[in-house]
């Protein structure tokens, strides 16, 4: 039976991630690959939410400011004024739903 050693258990924290790493396209990189891959990959996932909170962020300035802004909404194209009311630009295709991943075709 072999004897294990206890500084052969201990692993770091990225090589142990890699370990993790939810598909093989890590397969053949460093270390230090793979942290950065792990970085950016951490990073792109923060776009989303954080882009939400500038837009909404902005969209609030731009009414304080006494000017309109446009929203799409349920296929309709609004221009919504500070005071709260609305006008009905153009009407648009519905948004569709896009699986994260996949491609959709533009006509």
């Amino acid at each position: 039976m072999p004897i294990l050693h206890a500084e052969s258990l201990i692993i770091s924290p990225v090589v142990a991630l890699a370990k993790m790493a939810p598909y093989d396209g890590y397969k053949g990189l460093t270390i230090n690959q793979i942290t950065q891959e792990l970085e950016i990959e951490k990073l792109e996932r923060q776009f989303p939410p954080a882009s939400g909170v500038v837009f909404a962020a902005a969209r609030l300035q731009v009414l304080a400011s006494w000017q309109s802004v446009l929203q799409s909404e349920d296929g309709s194209i609004f221009e919504v004024f500070p005071d709260g009311h609305r006008h009905l630009v153009k009407i648009v295709e519905p948004p569709i739903s896009v699986t994260i991943g996949s491609k959709v075709k533009l006509l």
